[in-house]
C-alpha cells in the first residue's frame, strides 16, 4: 500500500495515488462517509464486482448470506460481460447488470475498449437510477472501482473500501485489513451491514446448468474419455503471459501422470504445445468446461480462474503459483488445493510484468508431481506402494 496526503491506496505507483490523493483530498471537503447504520428497509440490493472471472467467482460467496438477511429483496449483480455466465444463473441473483469498465476488458483494441466502456457508463447510470436502489456493495477494495458509477446511479447507501480511491462518495466505509485473504474482507463488508459472519466462513460453490453438465460429458465423449473414467486435468493458459509457466515442464507433468499410474491427461492446451495428451477444443463455454472439471480427478493449473472454479466444484487442485500475487490474499478457498511456490523475498511484487528473471516461476516438474501424488493419495486414486514404486522408477523415473 502507498501513503499519500494522510490516506493510503493500492495503486502500484506513487503518481497515480498522488493524483487520486488530491481528487479525495478535495473530495472529503465536500462529502464525507456518514458511517450510519444502513436502512432498515431494503427493497433492492445492487452488487458489484466488475472485474475479473476469479474475484467475480470469490464475490459470489456473499450472496447466499445476504439473501438470508434480506429475504424479500431484490438482488441485483454488476459485473463485466465475461463473467455473466458466472452470475447469471445463481439462485440468488435476481437480475444481472452487464458493465464492461475500460479498465477491466480485455479484448479489442484501446479504443474499441474505450467506447464500449463509455457507453455502457451513460447506459448502466440511467438504468440504475431508473432501478432505484436502496442498498450497494462496492466489493473490489482496488483502484478503478465502481463507487462514482453507483453514486451517479442515485444508489442510496453505498458501502465499500477506500483503498482504491473515492471513499468520500460511500456512506460506510469498510476498514481495508492487510495479510488476510480477500475472501475475509467480504466477510468485514457484511459485518458493516449488519450480516454477521465472526464465527463462520463464506464458501464457493458453482453449479453448472444441467444442459452445460451434458455438454461437458459431450466433450469427454469427444476427446477419449470414456464415462467413469479417470482423468486429470491441465489448464496452460493465463490471461497473463508472466504467470506462464514453462511448456517443457508441463510436458515433463504430462508424461509421468500418463506413465506412472496409465491415467489419462486431458489438457485445455492454449497454443496446442503439449505432445501425448488429449486435448479439449479451444473454445467451450463456461459452464461446459465446469462440467467437464467436475468429472475429473484433478485439476493441475497456473494462479488464474481455472484452478479457483475448481475449488467451487469441489476438485483438488495443484495450483502453480507466480510470485507476482500474494498467496495469503488470492489463492483459491476450498479443500484438497495444493500450491507450489517459491518464498521468495520480492514475493508479491504485484508488478503485473513482473520482473525480468522471473525466478518465482523457477519451479520444477518434479515439485508439480509432488502435489499430484499427495493429492492422489488422498483421493484414493492411487496408493503409497504405487507412489513409492514410481519415485524408485519401476513404474516411471520421477520427473525432474
Amino acid at each position: 500500500m502507498i501513503a499519500i496526503l494522510g490516506r493510503t491506496y493500492l495503486f502500484s505507483g506513487r503518481l497515480c495515488a498522488f493524483l487520486q490523493g488530491i481528487v479525495d483530498s478535495v473530495g472529503y471537503l465536500i462529502r464525507r462517509p456518514s458511517q450510519a447504520d444502513p436502512p432498515c428497509e431494503v427493497n433492492k440490493i445492487l452488487v458489484s464486482r466488475i472485474d475479473h472471472m476469479g474475484d467475480v467467482l470469490l464475490a459470489t460467496s456473499i450472496l447466499p448470506p445476504l439473501k438470508e438477511r434480506y429475504p424479500h429483496a431484490e438482488i441485483h449483480f454488476l459485473a463485466g460481460s465475461w463473467a455473466a455466465a458466472l452470475v447469471g444463473d445463481n439462485r440468488s441473483v435476481d437480475r444481472l447488470i452487464t458493465y464492461d469498465s475500460i479498465a477491466h476488458s480485455r479484448t479489442g483494441s484501446l479504443l474499441r475498449r474505450m467506447w464500449v466502456g463509455l457507453k455502457d457508463l451513460f447506459t448502466v447510470r440511467r438504468r440504475l437510477k431508473r432501478e432505484g436502489y436502496d442498498l450497494g456493495l462496492v466489493l473490489r477494495a482496488y483502484p478503478f472501482n465502481s463507487i462514482p458509477l453507483m453514486f451517479m446511479g442515485g444508489v442510496k447507501y453505498r458501502v465499500g473500501f477506500s483503498a482504491g480511491g473515492f471513499g468520500f462518495l460511500l456512506d460506510r466505509i469498510v476498514p481495508y485489513r492487510t495479510g488476510v485473504h480477500d475472501m475475509d474482507r467480504l466477510k468485514d463488508l457484511l459485518n458493516e451491514i449488519g450480516v454477521p459472519l465472526e464465527k463462520k466462513s463464506l464458501s464457493l460453490s458453482f453449479v453448472a446448468p444441467e444442459t452445460d453438465k451434458k455438454m461437458g460429458r459431450d466433450l469427454l465423449k469427444n476427446s477419449g474419455v470414456k464415462s467413469g473414467e479417470r482423468f486429470v486435468l491441465i489448464h496452460t493458459g493465463s490471461d497473463n503471459h508472466r504467470k506462464r509457466w514453462n511448456i517443457k515442464d508441463w510436458q515433463k507433468v504430462v508424461d509421468s501422470i500418463a506413465k506412472r499410474w496409465g491415467i489419462k491427461v486431458l489438457a485445455y492446451d492454449e497454443g496446442n504445445m503439449l505432445k501425448r495428451c488429449l486435448k479439449l477444443p479451444p473454445e467451450i463455454p463456461l459452464g461446459a468446461f465446469a462440467g467437464v472439471m467436475e468429472e475429473s480427478t484433478l485439476v493441475v493449473g497456473h494462479d488464474s480462474f481455472p484452478v479457483h472454479l475448481a475449488a467451487a466444484v469441489g476438485v483438488p487442485a495443484v495450483v502453480i503459483w507466480c510470485g507476482i500475487n500474494d498467496h495469503i490474499q488470492r489463492s483459491p478457498v476450498g479443500d484438497g488445493i495444493w500450491l507450489v511456490r517459491k518464498d521468495l523475498v520480492c514475493s508479491p511484487c504485484w508488478r503485473k510484468e513482473g520482473c525480468e528473471t522471473m525466478d518465482c516461476m523457477d519451479i520444477s516438474a518434479g515439485e508439480v508431481m509432488r502435489g499430484v501424488e499427495v493429492l492422489m493419495l488422498n483421493r484414493g486414486v492411487v496408493n503409497e506402494t504405487m507412489v513409492s514404486l514410481a519415485r524408485r522408477g519401476t513404474c516411471f523415473g520421477y520427473a525432474r
